[in-house]
């Protein structure tokens, strides 16, 4: 196994939704964030791991994708 794909194995949010939650005013943010962008307070935040579960707003089947995704076409990203 190379050393790239080893190292991206070990990448805590590679199999997670890892995020962040303001101890100050209970905000929820991701991806994991140093400063609450509500209350701006840094140092307040703790790691949260989502539960995997969450509604799709808007999704698209990806057909004609950049050099770098070719092999693994067609592919769908959501937001």
């Amino acid at each position: 196994m190379s050393e790239t794909v080893r190292t991206w194995r070990h990448i805590p949010q590679r199999y997670n939704l890892l995020g962040s939650k303001c101890l100050n005013c209970g905000s929820v943010f991701f991806p994991k964030r140093i400063v609450c962008p509500r209350c701006r307070r840094k140092g307040k935040l703790e790691d949260i791991k989502f539960k995997g579960k969450g509604k799709i707003h808007s999704y698209s089947v990806i057909h004609a994708p950049s050099n770098e995704f070719k092999n693994i076409a067609p592919y769908v990203v959501a937001i």
